[in-house]
């Protein structure tokens, strides 16, 4: 009996594989045996889809010569490549914190497609050239990769804001009220120097502010308007002291400063003669010689005016003779040059005229007099005052005397050592004798007319007792001892009653 011979089923593979996500069949196989038997074989596999060791296997399932036969190989599938792919913007604006704007993905062989993350970034805060990293660490059929990219980071920009008021007052000076400062991401915030156009005169002023930029922030420029008033000068002017009526308005009461060069007006003018009263109103107007810069501006004061206190002059003090019919009691009543108005009340012997009072000041009134007795009464002047004027008050003296008739002749010469009968009548203005045993006439005295030298008078043989005339008739007589009188003419001193005048008559003596 003739056997099978044996046959051999041989398998080849390659030693390495790339996955690529489906089944990979690279091997090949073949049989063989005696007498020329040969031929090829379809290997099965295992595990010869995902990266690892992949094993193909053949059987040959004999003839009627051959026995069957198996034959087996194994081969490496190794892992795929991955692709990691970065994908950022050509550029972002610097904001002070990292920017990480990149994308990561992952691709590769067998419908490989994910997100890669985290992206890892250098540089990436500050304006420059910023760069990104993604690393796939691979997966049981893939290798791992890594993929890079970058980005620019540009300046930010910068905002820069100046703050004005609205308004300023002229000074005279530059005015530079304003502040400024410059904000932007990332922190930026600091001042910044402001310059100024126009910010002297009133009108409208400008300042800017630039800021020049830094390493993450452009240069960015603000400004900002404010206006520049006219000042009001301030005006320094008290109440005036107190002025009386009469005084004109001058200096010494317009005196108003003001701390800018310009001129006064004054209301009412320099002057001005103001009527008495109480917080009367004076006001001074300004008008600035720059008046570009300075605004026209007045200041009002108030001043009292007091009234005058008028002076009587050139009263009447009459001396007038017994039975005049009218007497004139006159005077003048003024302030300086100033007059009041209304009318002085004169008041004699308790009856009481008004006198109106003359533009000139001067005054006067008629009062019947023709029954005053002899003697001395006091003239009472009396204004009471009116809107400029104080009240004021003056006397005079109205004296009424007798007039005297000498009874004997006054040119006669007497031997000195002589008696000399000194006779003489009292009358009143109109002549008619008033001699009565009830008027006492007295003689006081003697004096030499050449030489004013005044002396006691003597009677003869005590013929006048206390020196009185002895009233005989309708006249008085004094019988004038002459002893020891030298040559010349002498004045005889007499009083009459209650007639205050010290009457005279003369007598001559060799």
């Amino acid at each position: 009996m003739i056997t099978k011979a044996a046959s051999t089923t041989t398998v080849n593979c390659p030693t390495n594989e790339t996955y690529t996500s489906t089944a990979i069949e690279p091997c090949t196989a073949s049989y063989s045996g005696a007498g020329g038997l040969s031929g090829t074989l379809t290997p099965t596999y295992s595990n010869n889809i995902n990266a690892g060791p992949a094993t193909a296997n053949a059987t040959y399932g004999g003839d009627a010569n051959h026995e069957g036969s198996t034959g087996s190989s194994s081969f490496t599938i190794d892992k795929a490549s991955s692709f990691t792919t970065l994908n950022c913007p050509a550029s972002e604006t610097f904001t002070g914190v990292s920017i990480e704007p990149c994308t990561a993905s992952v691709t590769g062989a067998g419908g490989l497609n994910q997100a890669v993350t985290p992206a890892t970034y250098a540089n990436n805060i500050n304006a420059g050239s910023a760069t990104a990293a993604a690393t796939y660490a691979g997966d049981a059929n893939h290798d791992t990769s890594t993929g890079n990219g970058g980005f620019t980071i540009t300046k930010a920009t910068s905002t820069t804001t100046v703050n004005c008021p609205v308004i300023e007052t002229y000074t005279g000076g530059p005015i530079e009220p304003c502040t400024a400062t410059v904000t932007g991401v990332g922190g930026l915030n600091q001042s910044v120097t402001v310059s100024y156009t126009n910010n002297t005169n009133a009108g409208t002023a400008t300042a800017n502010a630039t800021y020049g930029g830094d390493a993450n922030h452009d240069g960015n420029s603000g400004n900002a308007a404010f206006t520049i008033a006219k000042a009001t000068p301030v005006i320094t002017w008290n109440d005036p002291a107190d002025i009386v009526y009469g005084t004109a308005l001058g200096a010494a009461q317009l005196n108003a400063t003001a701390n800018a060069a310009g001129s006064f007006s004054y209301t009412p003018a320099s002057g001005t003669l103001l009527n008495a009263g109480a917080a009367q109103p004076l006001l001074a107007s300004f008008t600035p010689n720059d008046p570009a810069n300075y605004n026209a501006t007045s200041k009002n004061v108030q001043i009292n005016v007091l009234k005058a206190t008028p002076a009587f002059s050139n009263l009447s003090s009459p001396t007038i003779t017994a039975g005049t019919a009218t007497t004139i009691l006159s005077g003048k009543i003024s302030f300086g040059s100033f007059v009041p108005t209304g009318n002085v009340a004169i008041t004699l012997n308790s009856v009481t005229q008004n006198a109106a009072i003359q533009g000139d000041g001067t005054f006067s009134s008629a009062f019947a007099t023709n029954s005053l007795a002899a003697g001395t009464y006091t003239i009472a002047y009396s204004f009471g005052g009116d809107g400029n004027f104080n009240s004021a008050s003056g006397a005079g003296t109205l004296t009424v005397g007798y007039g005297i008739v000498a009874l004997y002749d006054q040119t006669k010469v007497h031997q000195s050592g002589s008696t000399i009968p000194i006779k003489l009548a009292i009358t009143d203005v109109n002549g008619n004798n008033l001699s009565s045993a009830g008027t006492i006439v007295n003689a006081v005295g003697m004096s030499l007319v050449s030489t004013t030298v005044y002396g006691p008078v003597a009677d003869s043989g005590n013929s006048n007792p206390d020196n009185n005339f002895r009233f005989s008739g309708d006249s008085y007589i004094f019988n004038l001892q002459t002893t020891g009188l030298v040559t010349g003419i002498y004045n005889l001193y007499f009083r009459v009653g209650a007639d205050p005048t010290l009457h005279t008559v003369q007598f001559q003596v060799k």
